[in-house]
């Protein structure tokens, strides 16, 4: 009967009397429901502007395709995991409204792929070595936020590579005569987060561990021990030595 009066009105005196009040209330609805598609398409709304009395699944679903960030306004009963996917992968902070039980490891990842910062709304159960390689990756100063458990000497590495004063975010387990040069080499600043170590002793400890951290060191600072003991660690150290030794 809905479909007979909208294609045309006069089907009306066609319709049982005791459906034509349902009828003209049902088209009066789909009327104002493609009224509202209507306005958020062409952005003169948003969902948040539209009575939660006048929501349906359809326009909760445009209003975030046109909007993500609206997923907040979409009301619980229309929420479903393809709307939260639709939106975490056109701005990577609507994962913030996506419901915990919801937050998944394909929903996560699409927030992430659009927005790396999205991860502090990442479930602690979903989060993984990768992700915090990803988010140290993206920015050196999340070490911080690593738990120790994830870390690893190669995002360490990255990290205070990106910006020696990161090193006061290393932790103990990590934090070896490399890094330290490693750190010092981008900002000499980082010497004061250095162990209680003597510098000279770390210097050596470095070349040590790594016969390539002889680089790392200024020139004047290459001595011929250092430069011996690089070179027998790694014989192409021998580049890194000067002329002069």
């Amino acid at each position: 009967c809905l479909a007979a009066y909208e294609n045309n009105t006069a089907a009306m005196e066609f319709i049982p009397k005791n459906l034509r009040n349902h009828v003209i209330e049902a088209a009066d609805t789909a009327r104002q429901e493609l009224s509202l598609i209507e306005s958020l398409t062409n952005g003169s709304k948003k969902l948040k502007d539209v009575r939660r009395k006048d929501l349906t699944f359809l326009i909760c679903r445009t209003g975030v395709e046109q909007d993500p960030m609206q997923l907040e306004y979409v009301l619980p009963g229309f929420i479903t995991p393809e709307l939260c996917l639709i939106a975490v992968a056109r701005d990577g902070r609507a994962l913030q409204f996506v419901p915990d039980e919801m937050k998944n490891s394909v929903i996560c990842n699409a927030a992430l792929s659009q927005n790396n910062d999205a991860w502090i709304w990442v479930p602690k159960s979903l989060r993984d070595r990768d992700l915090y390689a990803r988010i140290v990756r993206n920015d050196c100063w999340n070490l911080q936020y690593v738990p120790d458990e994830f870390k690893t000497m190669e995002m360490c590495e990255e990290a205070v590579s990106s910006n020696g004063l990161v090193l006061q975010f290393v932790g103990k387990r990590w934090m070896n005569a490399y890094i330290c040069v490693l750190a010092l080499f981008n900002n000499q600043e980082a010497e004061k987060y250095l162990p209680d170590t003597d510098i000279e002793e770390i210097r050596k400890k470095a070349v040590e561990q790594k016969g390539g951290a002889l680089e790392l060191l200024p020139v004047e600072l290459r001595t011929e021990e250092l430069c011996r003991i690089a070179v027998a660690h790694d014989g192409l150290a021998l580049r890194f030595v000067p002329e002069d030794i």
